[in-house]
């Protein structure tokens, strides 16, 4: 799996630090959308569920839910 979806769910959803401004987590929000309209999200949602931190597992669900919505 390529590490940057989980960098930026980490970064974004993670515990809050005085460095992430709403902006950052605009932008970061912005490019894991674009991640799941990829074809190859396809291959993130099993490895995403499977991880430790739950804020992962919960992205990794609404990638499966919006891949199945936008490209079944």
């Amino acid at each position: 799996m390529n590490n940057r979806p989980l960098q930026l769910i980490q970064l974004g959803y993670g515990p809050s630090t005085s460095t992430t401004t709403p902006d950052d987590l605009k932008r970061l929000q912005h490019e894991l959308f674009e991640i799941q309209k990829r074809p190859e999200a396809w291959g993130l949602v099993i490895p995403l569920l499977n991880h430790d931190d739950p804020n992962v597992q919960f992205f990794g669900a609404h990638t499966a839910q919006v891949k199945v919505a936008r490209d079944w």
